[in-house]
């Protein structure tokens, strides 16, 4: 079985002028900021004290590394709550170029903080792109990089799968959501969508979904 689990001593302790990377290599900032001079053997205290401490870090958080924090639902302070690819569970999926190019799936945790009825819209392209689900997009220069253009999907139909429940809706060529209304208990639950082509085959899932509670809660 492949153990995804973090490893003890994968990380960077900073301390002062100090950076200690991955328990092999100490860096003196103050004198050599590019990090080109491992430093490990000339200041071994240096270095047994950073370990020291991740140490002690570790033992504290180790038991619960793999633990997955929910998303909330269902607040006055956050409503409606984006969903995107960056926060499915076990799937790497955090870039614009690959919401444009890539085609994947993954589910959300979630915890609903009050019971009532939500909406879930979902989307192929943000709210901000104004873009229909079907539809290509541009390549796009943006201040942090170059992004290629989109490909256009073939969806026809979308889905979602909420807990126990299961929604089916046809999708026009036009349609830039979809939009679902459920109702839901209070506490944990798993979210998962679809895009669907015309031969019922899996496309992707939505990109993004944003979440609405009618009757949020303070």
């Amino acid at each position: 079985m492949n153990d995804s689990r973090p490893k003890p001593g994968d990380a960077v302790v900073l301390w002062k002028r100090w950076r200690l990377v991955s328990d092999r290599e100490l860096y003196d900032l103050a004198t050599d900021p590019a990090q080109e001079r491992n430093v490990i053997a000339q200041f071994p205290e240096i270095a047994t004290a950073l370990r020291a401490h991740y140490a002690t870090w570790w033992a504290g958080v180790e038991p619960r590394v793999l633990e997955i924090s929910p998303i909330h639902l269902g607040s006055a302070r956050a409503n409606p709550v984006q969903l995107s690819p960056c926060d499915w569970v076990d799937v790497f999926f955090d870039q614009q170029n690959q919401v444009r190019r890539t085609k994947k799936n993954g589910a959300w945790s979630l915890f609903v903080e009050h019971a009532g009825d939500y909406e879930f819209s979902l989307r192929r392209w943000p709210v901000e792109a104004d873009a229909p689900i079907t539809s290509a997009m541009p390549a796009y220069r943006g201040v942090d990089g170059e992004y290629a253009a989109g490909d256009a999907f073939p969806v026809a139909r979308a889905e979602l799968k909420i807990g126990a429940e299961l929604r089916q809706q046809a999708v026009t060529p036009g349609d830039k959501s979809v939009t679902f209304r459920v109702a839901l208990p209070r506490g944990p639950v798993a979210l998962q969508t679809w895009f669907r082509d015309s031969a019922d085959q899996e496309i992707a899932g939505a990109y993004y979904v944003y979440v609405r509670a009618l009757r949020p809660g303070k």
